[in-house]
């Protein structure tokens, strides 16, 4: 990922790779000569690419967010990065009746900021019942 070796490693002397921060940020633990590295990622690098970076290492949202909370949120806050754990706390699951409203809120407010569609937990549920022999649209189709 081009943005984050070169976002990250700028002016830097000892140049990190990709792997060595994911395995940092794993570990929930900083290394002082790579603090500087950890704080450009996290409070210069795009949101959607700290995203692709976390899914192309397999970090979990949770373990970012645990990461970003303890050791750069003091220093570096990133609104746009808390708004994605935001979203992620408020939306769960399309069988989940109890979160449809909260949910419906939450991506209201993602499309707003992010500037892109998807679809509500409700609407996902009602896509699913269509295609469910329980549907009652079913037996009229069938």
């Amino acid at each position: 990922m081009k943005t984050i070796d070169t976002t990250v490693n700028i002016s830097l002397k000892y140049p990190v790779t990709e792997k060595k921060l994911s395995a940092l940020i794993k570990s929930g633990k900083t290394e002082e000569k790579y603090l500087s590295h950890i704080f450009a990622l996290f409070a210069d690098v795009p949101v959607p690419d700290i995203l692709a970076f976390a899914e192309k290492f397999n970090i979990r949202l949770r373990v970012i967010k645990t990461y970003y909370l303890k050791h750069i949120k003091k220093y570096y806050p990133n609104h746009e990065l808390e708004e994605v754990f935001t979203f992620d706390a408020l939306v769960r699951s399309p069988h989940c009746c109890h979160c449809e409203e909260r949910s419906d809120a939450a991506i209201s407010i993602y499309q707003a900021d992010m500037k892109c569609e998807i679809a509500s937990l409700r609407s996902q549920r009602r896509l699913l019942e269509l295609f469910t022999s329980s549907s009652p649209l079913n037996d009229k189709i069938g």
